[in-house]
């Protein structure tokens, strides 16, 4: 009989301060040296899900602060507290993943019949199973014995990001809408696990069923509420599932429905709410559009009612953040195609100046990011005029070029960012009218851009990629004599 315990076996990866050593650690081990340990070592959707099962672990044993202005001591104990807590005999045996007792996030009531097996290898994202592509895992449908540290990322990861499948039709608390997830980061775990954690006066209005108990302590929800509670919802069991081996698991077909965004109105703690012409809706991850363009709708201004806002984290330390003068965060998430196939893995790590928590930082960002948009569009027109001057059809790549736009503004974000901390550098001009380090960084992104795409091989070429440039680096306007007339 295997047996492996998420409290006391190691299964999550971290990196330690000291020498930048990568080990696997038990929940235990964790939270004990939390201030040693420097930050997660796993993929975007593995991150998020864990620390929200570190969150969930942290507010279960230390509760939470009554507003925003309790935070200072918070949390204190945690190297100790939680630690008891967990090794509990009443609270260490839900967080088995083998054996005939209780399990972590486990349905022992699923119809274990053949009909219902599946290969484990079913809940690992990046394995060729189930809708998952073939091309870099070329053992898709064999049945392989998977290690269980392996198996209990996979397994957290899994209910919160499970995808609608089958006759199962409702999304996972963070595949909805295929959402991006921010968390705010710190020197250590231990602070980067606070950081992530919500106050009272933020729960009440978030979350109707307010704080709640985790799963591992409510059991089976009878109780509407508490499927809308912040604690319950943060380590969710969104599919019944059962290992029968290292190898083989039972699932159903049949999930339980927890109320969602898009019906009501409940979002997790590290979602962006944003206000579109059909209504509020969640952030979307896309591999096509870098999560820097959207800093500004992580940071919107905290609001008397607590609706319309960047994530809850975000709102609940707002106060605080505004004593640094940048804030590091993470943001990721996974992309769905046709609402099963996983196509992408979304994620970036960028420190955000706190004057973008000012609607001046922000009307400065976005000011930056506007000129962006617009470079863009002057791209593709050049690339426009380059493709009719050749008098032969042939179509531009046109996304190509926009890709390595983007991205190369990426790498150069930082110059942006250094803007908005510091707007003395416009000089009182606005983008694209002075040498700004932003203004240049796009200008230079562009005509590389267009060199990329635009051969200039032959005679017809070179007068093609001329009649672009025009376009793309339009000469300055000479300002025109003034009509009024002069008083001598």
């Amino acid at each position: 009989m295997i047996t492996f315990n998420l409290i006391s076996d190691p299964w999550i990866p971290v990196r330690y301060l000291a020498g930048g050593q990568n080990a696997l650690v038990s929940l235990s081990t964790l939270f004990r040296e939390a201030a040693e340990i420097g930050d997660l070592s796993c993929p975007a959707h593995e991150r998020i899900s864990i620390m929200r099962l570190l969150v969930c672990i942290t507010q279960t044993a230390l509760g939470a602060p009554e507003t925003s202005d309790d935070w200072p001591d918070f949390g204190s104990e945690m190297e100790t507290q939680i630690p008891l807590y967990l090794e509990d005999e009443g609270i260490a045996v839900h967080f088995n993943l083998f054996g005939e007792g209780p399990r972590f996030l486990q349905d022992c009531t699923i119809a274990r019949e053949r009909k219902f097996q599946e290969h484990s290898s079913w809940i690992v994202f990046h394995l060729a199973s189930g809708n998952n592509y073939t091309l870099f895992d070329h053992e898709g449908g064999t049945q392989r014995s998977l290690p269980a540290d392996i198996l209990g990322r996979a397994l957290i990861t899994f209910q919160n990001f499970s995808p609608p499948v089958g006759k199962h039709t409702a999304y996972g608390f963070c595949s909805e809408n295929s959402c991006l997830h921010t968390l705010l980061l710190a020197k250590n775990i231990k602070r980067s696990i606070l950081l992530n954690c919500i106050d009272h006066e933020t729960i009440k209005k978030s979350f109707q069923g307010g704080i709640g108990r985790p799963v591992w302590e409510e059991g089976s929800a009878s109780d509407p509420l508490a499927l809308s509670s912040y604690l319950y919802r943060l380590v969710p069991v969104h599919r019944k599932l059962w290992f029968k081996d290292a190898s083989t698991l039972y699932k159903s077909y049949d999930g339980i429905s927890y109320p969602l965004f898009k019906s009501s109105g409940i979002r997790e703690s590290s979602q962006t709410v944003v206000a579109g012409e059909k209504g509020r809706f969640l952030l979307r991850c896309s591999a096509a559009r870098s999560v820097w363009r959207d800093l500004h709708a992580l940071t919107i201004e905290r609001l008397a009612d607590g609706t319309g806002i960047g994530p809850l984290t975000i709102q609940s330390h707002f106060d605080e953040l505004l004593e640094y003068p940048v804030f590091p965060i993470f943001a990721g998430g996974l992309v769905f195609e046709n609402t099963a196939s996983l196509t992408s893995v979304v994620e970036s790590s960028l420190s955000i100046p706190s004057m973008m928590l000012h609607q001046a930082g922000r009307n400065c960002f976005l000011a930056g990011a506007n000129f962006a948009e617009i470079s863009e569009q002057c791209l593709l027109n050049a690339l426009k005029k380059y493709s009719e001057a050749q008098k032969v059809q042939k179509t531009m790549p046109k996304q190509r070029a926009a890709s390595f736009f983007w991205n190369s503004l990426e790498y150069n974000i930082a110059l942006l960012l250094g803007i908005v901390r510091d707007t003395a550098i416009m000089d009182g001009k606005s983008f694209g009218e002075g040498d700004d380090p932003w203004t240049l960084a796009v200008r230079t992104a562009a005509r590389q851009a267009y060199d990329h795409v635009c051969s200039r091989a032959t005679p017809r070429q070179l007068q093609a990629y001329a009649a672009g440039l025009k376009v793309l680096l339009p000469k300055a306007k000479k300002p025109q004599p003034s009509k009024e007339p002069v008083s001598l």
